[in-house]
């Protein structure tokens, strides 16, 4: 699993998981967004990226890994 968050220098988060996806294509699903941004967390929602909202709890982030985890384990 990889905890993102996307407002970053060089390249944003989603651009990171873009490229990388290119090289591990199974990782793709494995991205759980983070950000501080309304708009940010739209957009994730209109492409279905998991995102999360800034500040989460850790219990959010747990949630949000694990339903991203079990959902994995039932993709071929």
């Amino acid at each position: 699993m990889i905890l993102s968050d996307i407002d970053m220098p060089v390249m944003n988060g989603i651009e990171f998981s873009l490229r990388l996806s290119e090289v591990i294509p199974e990782v793709a699903r494995r991205f759980v967004f983070y950000t501080a941004s309304r708009q940010h967390m739209e957009e994730c929602w209109r492409q279905g990226l998991r995102c999360l909202l800034k500040p989460a709890s850790l219990a959010e982030v747990r949630r949000a890994v694990a339903e991203a985890a079990d959902r994995d384990r039932f993709k071929p």
